[in-house]
């Protein structure tokens, strides 16, 4: 059986290959998604398959480099910078966010949880702000 971080490695592979029943493969049945700053989690296969289908409708092309995979018992944490075109819909708590056509280089951090080879929580830190103003959606606020 394979270690934890290379179970992520291969997981990251995975979703940049655009197809989530493949990157589901590597969930428990009862796994937990969770952008950190949204109000809901994804739960269970199904929503989290659609929440990985809808971004990779969204960023088509995305690309996650990984900076640092830190790997400690059934916990994995990795730090990475996606890359990616704004290339379909993307829903927002203010609406749908039509394509810009523009590219995001996001900072970001993942928590996962795993057992049996199976990730069971995934807890994504991402810089929502950062790829908001990359897209041309938010204003950069000015320093005081």
């Amino acid at each position: 059986m394979q270690d934890n971080s290379q179970l992520i490695r291969n997981f990251y592979q995975s979703l940049e290959k655009n197809d989530p029943s493949q990157a589901l493969s590597y969930f428990a049945s009862n796994a937990e998604f969770k952008v950190i700053g949204m109000d809901q989690p994804f739960r269970g296969q199904q929503e989290i398959g659609q929440a990985i289908k809808e971004w990779n409708q969204t960023f088509p092309d995305l690309k996650s480099e990984l900076v640092n995979v830190i790997s400690s018992g059934d916990s994995v944490v990795v730090e990475f910078i996606a890359r990616g075109t704004h290339k379909g819909p993307m829903e927002s708590p203010t609406g749908t966010i039509a394509p810009t056509q523009r590219k995001i280089e996001v900072p970001a951090c993942d928590v996962f949880k795993l057992s049996g080879g199976k990730i069971l929580s995934w807890n994504c830190y991402w810089q929502s702000d950062v790829m908001m103003q990359q897209l041309g959606i938010a204003q950069v606020k000015a320093a005081a």
